[in-house]
């Protein structure tokens, strides 16, 4: 439904009109050079005489060689043409004035994205966007994005990171106060909303040492720069008799995302005093894939 055009678009008058007749015929067999029109579309055309008089009409309907016609558009007056004086689709400027109002129609829709009265607000339509789209980079960059109903629950990214060796730790904080530590994993990590959680898990760490009253080793998670809280096990420690004292820690935990910042999720081991070897020991040289241990970090929509 709209403007219509055809490409040299041409023909000649079977019969005169007056200025007020409403109906062009062409002659035989040249209407089909026109645009067919269905309900709502229309065209421009330009009545030329011998003179080059011009009168440009709007025709709103067609059949074969007959035109309807409204007369005196785009600021011409209607005057009265003779057999044999042209009919021509020529580029006029109502017909280009009306393309691109039909790009913008009342509601503010540009067909594929609705726009507010004042432009401040561009919402794509739904089902515009689909798995082409999304290949391509979006940069949300200083935007706001909304979580969009239906991704509760959903896992949205996942991160790893493996250790496959052993290190020593010295005394470094108790578990509660942990201002340093050994980093045994590392993830680099952007969440996608805000309003995630973060879920970490990491495979069991043992963590051995010389036997020392009051020594007690730790497992810790970080966010970034801030220490994660002793909650939901994130720091698990045993202590044991004996010449040796073995730890296995883990932690599963969660937290809020609560910004799209980057930042660097860690785990790091340590212990409150002397010193513990970390995913075995000097004398316990395991190959690497023999006691690789993991981590993983994981986004998940709320």
């Amino acid at each position: 439904m709209g403007v219509k055009v055809s490409n040299n678009a041409f023909g000649t008058l079977s019969a005169g009109i007056s200025s007020s007749d409403t109906t062009v015929t062409l002659d035989s067999g040249q209407g089909a050079r026109f645009p067919t029109l269905g309900a709502g579309d229309y065209f421009y055309a330009t009545l030329v005489d011998t003179s080059n008089n011009l009168e440009i009409v709007k025709v709103t309907a067609r059949s074969t060689d007959s035109m309807t016609v409204t007369r005196a558009q785009d600021n011409t007056t209607a005057r009265a043409f003779a057999i044999g004086d042209r009919f021509e689709l020529r580029p006029v400027a109502a017909l280009f004035a009306d393309i691109q109002g039909s790009a913008l129609v009342s509601d503010g829709d540009y067909g594929d994205i609705t726009v507010s009265s004042s432009g401040s607000t561009w919402n794509i339509d739904s089902g515009v966007v689909g798995a082409t789209e999304l290949a391509s980079t979006l940069d949300l960059s200083s935007k706001t994005v909304t979580l969009p109903a239906g991704v509760g629950g959903k896992l949205l990214q996942i991160a790893t990171d493996t250790f496959d060796s052993y290190v020593t730790t010295t005394a470094n904080g108790n578990p509660n106060i942990i201002t340093n530590g050994t980093q045994i994993f590392s993830v680099s990590f952007t969440p996608l909303f805000s309003t995630s959680t973060i879920l970490v898990q990491t495979s069991t760490v043992s963590i051995e040492e010389t036997v020392n009253s009051g020594d007690i080793p730790w497992l810790a998670l970080w966010n970034g720069a801030t220490f994660v809280s002793a909650t939901s096990g994130s720091v698990l420690y045993n202590h044991f008799s004996g010449n040796l004292n073995m730890a296995h820690h883990s932690v599963n935990m969660s937290f809020s995302a609560g910004s799209t910042s980057a930042r660097t999720i860690q785990v790091r081991a340590g212990i409150n005093g002397g010193t513990a070897s970390i995913n075995g020991n000097s004398s316990y040289n395991y190959t690497g894939s023999e006691r690789k241990i993991g981590m993983t970090v994981m986004e998940v929509g709320v």
